[in-house]
């Protein structure tokens, strides 16, 4: 895989990630909950700017828009989003899927540096808050 496509998909990875947060806020029972959703979905929009800009910066475009995988993960938070406990348990899932995917983005080998630091620094779990 190209760092290119890494980094895409790492950009539709959050954006499917902030709309199952949505989701997941949406189903959440506990105001103090919800607000930490809220803060974990803004994590996500911030990668998503700051992957936007490493890609500018190789010369392309980027695509910021939840893609097909979206819609599953999206579908599969709403299923198990059943109240607070729930919505925790599917964002859990989400969140495992997220790390895989970004420990697989820093294992390529074209990756420049930048984009790297970019992806450690916005890993899920990098702040121990995701």
């Amino acid at each position: 895989m190209s760092s290119i496509k890494a980094l895409q998909d790492l950009i539709h990875l959050d954006m499917d990630a902030i709309q199952a947060y949505g989701q997941a806020i949406d189903f959440c029972e506990h105001e103090t909950v919800a607000s930490q959703l809220r803060a974990f979905r803004a994590d996500h929009e911030r990668h998503v700017r700051d992957l936007a800009d490493e890609l500018r910066k190789l010369g392309e475009e980027p695509k910021v828009k939840p893609d097909l995988k979206g819609f599953f993960i999206e579908a599969f938070t709403a299923i198990r989003s059943k109240g607070t406990h729930g919505a925790l348990k599917a964002m859990l899932s989400n969140a495992k899927l997220t790390n895989a995917r970004y420990q697989a983005a820093l294992e390529l080998q074209d990756l420049p540096e930048s984009a790297r630091e970019v992806i450690r620094r916005e890993q899920p779990g990098a702040d121990a808050r995701t």
